[in-house]
């Protein structure tokens, strides 16, 4: 069973994949159109190229990673970085799942994308979620109070909306008198 530390911290991945996605778009835009311009003139691909295009991409997995490790990190009391390392997995595979889902990765392509995600985004996504689960905040459990002490008769009598029968106190009265 997975644990809902995981789940969450897979959920805030995707969350922050989705609002980093149009930067990181922008950012491939840009090194496609080099790249293209280079093309056109004759130039030859140079390694700069794929460096641009590759940095921002595991940039933006870093700080996915990063989030979703420290939402399972902050929820979970026991294996926090164990946690944060299965969130950042989880959310890569569901960013690359829900990417498939939506056509933004074409199928002739998964087996590339694969690769480049096994060889960089995968070390870079643990590292990452480990590193947000270490830095989450710890889990504190206050204790339970005692029952005894919670049942404890306070100094004060608490407010009652209606009255009780009964409790007015006095004398009983018979209704037959001793003969």
């Amino acid at each position: 069973m997975v644990a809902r530390s995981v789940v969450a911290g897979a959920l805030a991945s995707v969350g922050v994949g989705t609002v980093l996605s149009p930067v990181l778009l922008f950012v491939l835009i840009a090194a496609t159109l080099v790249a293209l311009i280079d093309r056109a003139f004759g130039l030859p691909t140079r390694s700069s190229e794929l460096a641009f295009a590759l940095v921002p991409w595991l940039i933006g997995v870093a700080a996915c990673s990063l989030a979703g490790g420290y939402v399972a990190g902050a929820m979970t009391e026991r294996g926090r970085a164990r946690h944060g390392g299965a969130a950042a997995l989880a959310g890569l595979a569901l960013m690359l799942v829900l990417s498939l889902v939506l056509g933004l990765v074409s199928p002739s392509l998964l087996g590339s994308t694969i690769a480049l995600a096994a060889i960089t985004a995968i070390p870079v996504a643990m590292v990452c979620g480990r590193l947000g689960a270490i830095v989450a905040p710890r889990v504190t459990v206050a204790p339970a109070e005692d029952q005894a002490i919670a049942r404890a008769a306070s100094p004060r009598p608490r407010p009652r909306l209606l009255p009780a029968a009964g409790l007015k106190g006095g004398e009983r009265m018979d209704d037959q008198p001793d003969s």
